[in-house]
């Protein structure tokens, strides 16, 4: 079984922010290319049932048990960001 690690959790924190910021239901696999070993990771997550491919495996979709695991970890991802009006 895998474990998750704090290369994981930044794959998670970047996608869940991505997703929140531009209020879709995916996130590009660019906005977490830069993380190194990425495409491990995101095979790790997919065994775990986080997250899941779409699009030939170009695009990345947070699982329920995705968000609850980063709800638990890190709710701060969970709020999203608007600008107030004036």
């Amino acid at each position: 079984m895998v474990e998750i690690t704090d290369a994981h959790e930044v794959f998670l924190v970047k996608a869940g922010k991505w997703i929140k910021a531009h209020a879709q239901q995916y996130c590009p696999i660019t906005a977490v290319k830069h993380i190194s070993s990425y495409r491990q990771i995101f095979k790790d997550l997919r065994k775990l049932g986080l997250v899941s491919a779409y699009k030939g495996g170009n695009v990345i979709i947070i699982e329920k048990a995705g968000w609850q695991y980063l709800a638990g970890t890190h709710p701060d991802v969970m709020w999203r960001y608007r600008k107030s009006k004036k």
